[in-house]
């Protein structure tokens, strides 16, 4: 049999498994399954003692126990892949090395596929199969797209976000660029000045201009007055914020977590960590020693390491570091222009968190920051 014909063998079991005839079958055929940690050790993924550090971790932090092993670098996103489709009997599919029929995506779905992390992969027996990094969550969704339920392979999550910033490099750079002028153009830098700016700024140039030869002396005495009294009412305004801060007493969200500390780990939310860097290579150990000192479950950390495709020396830098796979690799396509606030917007379609921060390459972070920040985020209003 050719490849092909090999790989539509299991497509009528899979298409089966997305519509099982009643939930009393849902429930037995879960608990028919093998557990999946002792799939991990039984596949010399783990030993005992690492699944029952696991095990532990999973219950203080109330994730995925396939979650919590990538976020501590047991396993790898594959790995995890691997064991989900052997579990429930589903193919797998490694998307660098039989990557998707590109005319099968929709080039206006991206939303959909980034929000229910699923890919239209090649066609089989006449039916366009998806890969998806959990079928049994995107099932319904691709669903209710399709009109009908289609098969789902499994797919690691590293790999589908790999696929989706490549084939959508085009859309997720043009939004990247001008999205923010689109929706709101007042708030963007791209046009500095309004025409009424511009005709004003013209009127008073050729004043100046024609001013010039005649109150030279004057002008310059002006000028001079001008920028000495900016600077002074800049350097005022400075000095009375540092006074006002440390005169002030603290706030209720500044005391947070000081009074009340944070939710218990199960109930903490998801956080993104977005860090662009930009021929960083030498303080990136730095940088991925104190992100991996964070005190906050490693398995609701987001983090997000973005590279410009024009600086491969960071990028190797970072891959020679063998980071847990919660580390997420981003390359911003090497477009103008090239900017720390494009390269995170670029990012931002794929994050996962409620919340957000971005490090420079050159901050430690505080271990207890995040926490913090939720401690404080809990106290304030809904803004």
């Amino acid at each position: 049999m050719d490849r092909e014909t090999i790989e539509t063998l299991p497509l009528l079991e899979a298409r089966n498994k997305a519509f099982p005839p009643n939930r009393a079958n849902v429930r037995r055929k879960r608990s028919d399954r093998p557990l999946f940690g002792e799939m991990a050790v039984a596949a010399g993924l783990l030993h005992e003692d690492m699944l029952a550090t696991a095990l532990d971790r999973q219950k203080r932090w109330g994730s995925l126990l396939g979650t919590v092993l990538v976020s501590t670098g047991a396993v790898r996103a594959a790995d995890v892949a691997r064991l989900y489709g052997r579990q429930r009997g589903v193919p797998v599919v490694d998307l660098e090395r039989e990557p998707p029929d590109p005319s099968l995506a929709d080039p206006t779905a991206l939303n959909f596929y980034l929000r229910e992390g699923c890919l239209p992969w090649r066609r089989r027996a006449g039916e366009t199969v998806y890969v998806a990094a959990d079928p049994d969550a995107a099932r319904e969704a691709i669903a209710a797209r399709e009109g009908r339920h289609l098969p789902i392979f499994v797919t690691s999550q590293r790999d589908l976000r790999r696929t989706l910033t490549r084939g959508f490099a085009a859309t997720l750079t043009d939004r990247a660029t001008f999205d923010l002028m689109r929706r709101m153009p007042e708030s963007s830098a791209a046009r500095r000045l309004t025409p009424a700016q511009v005709r004003m700024l013209a009127v008073f140039s050729i004043l100046l201009l024609a001013a010039l030869p005649f109150l030279a002396s004057s002008i310059l005495t002006a000028a001079n007055i001008g920028l000495g009294l900016i600077f002074i009412a800049l350097a005022t305004l400075r000095y009375i914020s540092i006074f006002v801060g440390l005169a002030s007493p603290p706030s209720k969200e500044e005391t947070a977590y000081a009074n009340y500390g944070t939710p218990p780990d199960t109930e903490l939310p998801v956080y993104t960590v977005m860090v662009p860097l930009f021929r960083e290579a030498r303080v990136l150990p730095i940088l991925a020693r104190a992100l991996r000192e964070i005190d906050y479950p490693a398995s609701k950390l987001d983090i997000k390491l973005i590279f410009e495709e024009s600086d491969p020396e960071t990028l190797e830098a970072a891959k020679a570091l063998r980071l847990p796979d919660h580390f997420e690799f981003i390359v911003v396509p090497d477009n103008l222009p090239r900017t720390k606030p494009k390269a995170c917007n670029f990012a931002l379609p794929f994050a996962r968190g409620d919340y957000l921060v971005i490090y420079d390459a050159e901050d430690s972070p505080e271990p207890l920051q995040l926490r913090k920040a939720v401690a404080a985020f809990t106290m304030g209003d809904g803004k």
